[in-house]
C-alpha cells in the first residue's frame, strides 16, 4: 500500500467514524417552535461558552490501528484458504481411493514384469527371473522351434575356416614362428595339430569369443531373427588361444548348460555360460589372462549385441508391438481417468444429496409418504444430470489418460532395453507420466488469466502429488504382504492407501503454498487485501455521499474545507 492510498484510507475512516458517532436527528419544521425561538432573548453566556469550544480534531490513524485492520483481513483470507484446503483434502482422498488405488489397482493386475513388449534384454532374463515371460506368444514359439545346435555347422563357417587357413600358411612362411595367445598374452602358440604328444597349452586353436552354442541358444538372437551361424562366423568373434584353455571353456559351458536345463527345463541364458561367467567360476586364472579375456570378450560382445539390437529395434515386428501395446495401455489409462472422474462425481453428488436430505428432509421432513418415492426419483435424476453435465470433462480425461498411457508404455519399453522393470515400476511410470504431462500442459498452456508464476506454482503441486502416489504404490506392496490372510485385503489396502496418499498430497500442497517458491501466494494475498480495502472504501464513500445528499451539502465545499 503506497502513501497516497494510506492517507486516503485514513481520511475516509475518520469521516466515517465521525458520521457514525453523530447523534443528530432531523425532524420536520414546527412553525410555533421556530417563532418562539426567534422571539426569545439572546443568551450571551452560552455564546461566550460556545466560542471557547475547540473544533480541532485529530484525524491521525496509528500504525497499530492499520495493522489491526490488515491483520483482521488477513485472518479472513487465511480462513478461506483453510476451507479450500479441507475441501481439497476431501477431493484428494476420494480421488486417490477411486483412481490410482481403486481402478488403478485393478488395471495394475494386468501389468507384467518387464512391460508389455519383448526386448532383447528381457528375453535373455527368461529362465533366470521367474516372473519374466514372453509378451508375444509368437516369439516364444519361434524360440522353442529354433532347432538343435549343430557344432559342425557352426565351426564350418567360411570366415572361421579362412582365418585358420591363412594363419597356418603365415606360420609356415615365417619359419614356424610362434603366434600370440590373445587370452594369456604369451607368444607361445604353434600349430601342432592332433598329435598325442603335442602340449595342449601351446597348441593353437581359434576360439569363438561369444560361444557358438550360447549364440544358438541366445533368446535375443532368435528374437531378432538373425542367423546364428553367420553371427558366430563373424571376424570380430574370433581369438587365438591354446587348446587347453579352449577345451576348458567348452566343457565348462556344456556342464553349466546341462545342469541349468535339468533344474529349469530350458537352456542356460547367455549370461550364465559366457566368458564373464567362466572367469568368475575360475578364480585361479592369473590376473593378466583374466584382463585379456575380458577385454576381448567386451569387444566381441559389443559387436554381437549391436547387430542384434539394430536388427530387432528397427524391425517392423518391434514397431508394431510398440504401437499395439501403446494403444492398449492408452485405453487402459484413459478408462481409468474417465471412469474415475464419473465415479468421483457420483460419490460427491450422493454426498451432496444426503447432506441436503439431512438438513431439509425429502420434502415433508423425513416422513415417508406418497411423495417420497417421487422425490427420491427426482434426487436420482439430479445426480444423473450432474454427472451428464461433466461429459466434456470425461472425454478430456480419457484423452489425457490415453496420451499419458501411450507415452508411459513407450518409456517403459525404452527402460526395458537396458534393465528389467518390475510390475510396480510399470505402474509408477504410468501414474508418474500422467502427473508430469498435466504439469507440462499447465506450464505451457495455462488457463486464461493464469500467469506463468501461478502456472509454475500449480505445476509443482502436480509433480509433488505424482511423487506421493508413486510412494503410495511402493507402500502398497509392503502393506499387501503385511495384511496377508486378512479378509478383503485389497479393498482395505486401497482405502488405507487412498486415505494416506490423499492426506499426504494435501499436506505437500499446503507446504508448497507455505514455502511459496514463486511468490504466488504473497501476490494473491496482497491482491485480496487491496480488493477488500477498496470494497470497504467504496462502501464508506457511498454512505458518506448518501448523508451529504440528505443534508444537501455540496461535496466540493467539504473537500475544500
Amino acid at each position: 500500500m503506497n502513501n497516497e492510498q494510506l492517507e486516503r484510507l485514513k481520511r475516509r475512516q475518520q469521516i466515517s467514524k465521525e458520521i457514525k458517532t453523530s447523534n443528530n436527528k432531523y425532524e420536520s419544521n414546527n412553525d410555533e417552535l421556530v417563532s418562539q425561538y426567534l422571539n426569545s432573548d439572546i443568551d450571551k453566556t452560552k455564546i461566550h461558552n460556545f466560542e471557547k469550544i475547540s473544533f480541532d480534531t485529530n484525524i491521525d490513524v496509528s500504525n497499530s490501528e492499520i495493522n489491526e485492520l490488515l491483520n483482521s483481513i488477513s485472518a479472513v483470507y487465511d480462513k478461506e484458504k483453510l476451507g479450500l484446503l479441507i475441501k481439497d483434502c476431501r477431493n484428494n482422498v476420494l480421488s486417490n481411493i477411486i483412481k490410482p488405488f481403486g481402478i488403478g489397482s485393478i488395471i495394475a493386475n494386468y501389468d507384467k514384469t518387464g512391460g508389455n513388449v519383448d526386448t532383447v534384454h528381457n528375453v535373455r532374463q527368461i529362465g533366470k527371473d521367474p516372473n519374466m515371460t514372453y509378451k508375444d506368444k509368437q516369439n516364444e514359439i519361434d524360440y522353442t522351434n529354433r532347432g538343435d545346435y549343430d557344432s559342425k555347422k557352426y565351426h564350418a563357417g567360411s570366415n572361421f575356416q579362412k582365418i585358420k587357413h591363412e594363419a597356418k600358411k603365415e606360420y609356415q612362411n615365417n619359419d614356424f614362428k610362434s603366434i600370440k595367445d590373445e587370452y594369456t598374452g604369451e607368444v607361445n602358440l604353434d600349430f601342432l595339430g592332433n598329435s598325442k604328444n603335442a602340449p595342449a597349452n601351446r597348441n593353437a586353436e581359434l576360439d569363438h569369443v561369444v560361444e557358438a552354442k550360447a549364440i544358438h541358444d541366445d533368446a535375443g538372437r532368435v528374437l531378432a531373427e538373425l542367423d546364428g551361424v553367420k553371427l558366430a562366423d563373424s571376424e570380430d568373434n574370433f581369438a587365438w588361444t591354446n587348446k587347453s584353455l579352449n577345451a576348458s571353456m567348452g566343457s565348462w559351458a556344456k556342464e553349466v548348460n546341462n545342469k541349468w536345463k535339468k533344474e529349469h527345463g530350458v537352456d542356460a541364458p547367455l549370461s550364465e555360460v559366457d566368458m564373464k561367467a567362466y572367469i568368475k567360476a575360475h578364480p585361479n586364472l592369473d590376473e593378466k589372462t583374466k584382463a585379456n579375456m575380458l577385454q576381448q570378450y567386451e569387444k566381441s560382445r559389443q559387436a554381437y549385441d549391436a547387430k542384434i539390437n539394430k536388427k530387432y529395434y528397427k524391425s517392423k515386428k518391434f514397431k508394431t508391438q510398440v504401437v499395439k501395446t501403446g494403444a492398449r495401455e492408452g485405453c487402459k489409462m484413459g478408462i481409468q481417468q474417465a471412469v474415475g472422474l464419473v465415479l468421483k462425481e457420483l460419490v460427491e453428488s450422493i454426498f451432496d444429496e444426503c447432506m441436503d436430505i439431512y438438513k431439509n428432509g425429502f420434502r415433508n421432513g423425513m416422513q415417508i409418504d406418497a411423495s417420497f418415492f417421487q422425490v427420491f426419483k427426482e434426487r436420482l435424476f439430479n445426480i444423473g444430470n450432474k454427472i451428464l453435465a461433466k461429459w466434456e470433462d470425461v472425454v478430456k480425461a480419457f484423452g489425457a489418460g490415453f496420451f499419458s498411457g501411450f507415452l508411459s508404455n513407450l518409456i517403459t519399453v525404452i527402460m526395458n532395453m537396458f534393465f528389467t522393470t518390475a510390475k510396480n515400476v510399470v505402474r509408477i511410470v504410468r501414474e508418474g507420466i500422467f502427473s508430469l504431462l498435466r504439469a507440462i500442459k499447465l506450464l505451457f498452456f495455462p488457463p486464461e488469466g493464469m500467469s506463468l508464476k501461478e502456472a509454475a506454482h500449480e505445476a509443482t503441486k502436480l509433480i509433488a502429488s505424482g511423487l506421493v502416489i508413486a510412494g503410495g504404490i511402493v507402500l502398497e506392496e509392503v502393506l499387501d504382504k503385511f495384511l496377508v490372510g486378512v479378509p478383503f485385503v485389497n479393498l482395505i489396502s486401497d482405502v488405507l492407501l487412498g486415505l494416506l496418499t490423499g492426506l499426504m498430497t494435501s499436506l505437500i500442497v499446503f507446504l508448497i503454498d507455505k514455502w511459496d517458491i514463486f511468490g504466488v501466494n504473497v501476490d494473491k494475498k496482497h491482491e485480496y487485501l487491496m480488493n477488500h480495502l477498496d470494497q470497504m472504501i467504496d462502501k464508506n464513500v457511498k454512505g458518506i455521499e448518501e448523508i451529504l445528499n440528505c443534508l444537501e451539502i455540496d461535496k466540493k465545499s467539504l473537500i475544500e474545507v
